[in-house]
């Protein structure tokens, strides 16, 4: 009974998720005062590796990127890499979730056809145009990725689409954070992109 309720639940969700009515983040938009390439949007906290450049805010053209932004005037672009690194960010939930508690989740996201940049393997300028997942992690502490909220499918489509989840807290997580990496039936790591932005998330 308790499945089919949730199933019956997430089924509300998909066709209502614009509906909703969402419980804020600092900077949901990924808003920033001006398109940023190797820095992350305002209030968001780049978590990648050591030794490489952070995310991006978009758009701009050094990377050829042609995509505008979903929803204001800017968005996140990440990137996985050809040498085992990718890219991540955080940001404080303003209301932090509860445990047992379920929540909707919103995002749009998006693949750039274009995204020129130098393969750390090789020092070649390669187009990082491999479809990538989302993964979005809940933790107590920046970049503390701890419960995995959600995995997308790899993100093919040049346009903006929905992709929208549901879940239960499992502790009352303070951050959010968002995840490019690679499509695991990939034997190897490979140079990818992902575009975000306007996210959401209530509780129910």
């Amino acid at each position: 009974m308790k499945q089919f309720l949730l199933a019956l639940f997430g089924l509300f969700f998909l066709t209502n998720a614009t509906a909703q009515t969402c419980l804020q983040l600092p900077n949901p938009s990924f808003e920033s005062e001006y398109s940023k390439p190797g820095k992350a949007p305002d209030g968001w906290l780049d978590c990648g590796f050591a030794g490489e450049t952070p995310p991006d805010t978009g758009p701009d053209a050094t990377f050829s990127v042609p995509q505008q932004a979903q929803h204001g005037k800017h968005f996140l672009g990440l990137v996985v890499r050809d040498n085992d690194t990718w890219e991540s960010v955080a940001q404080p939930f303003k209301k932090p979730l509860q445990a047992d508690s379920l929540y909707q989740f919103s995002v749009y996201l998006a693949r750039s056809p274009l995204y020129i940049s130098v393969s750390r393997i090789t020092e070649e300028t390669v187009n990082y145009n491999i479809p990538v997942v989302l993964r979005v992690w809940a933790g107590m502490t920046p970049c503390d990725k701890v419960q995995l909220i959600a995995v997308t499918k790899p993100v093919i489509h040049d346009t903006w689409k929905p992709y929208n989840f549901i879940f239960t807290a499992d502790s009352d997580w303070q951050y959010l954070i968002l995840e490019a990496y690679y499509n695991t039936n990939k034997a190897y790591p490979y140079c990818g992109n992902l575009l975000v932005d306007n996210i959401c998330y209530s509780d129910n």
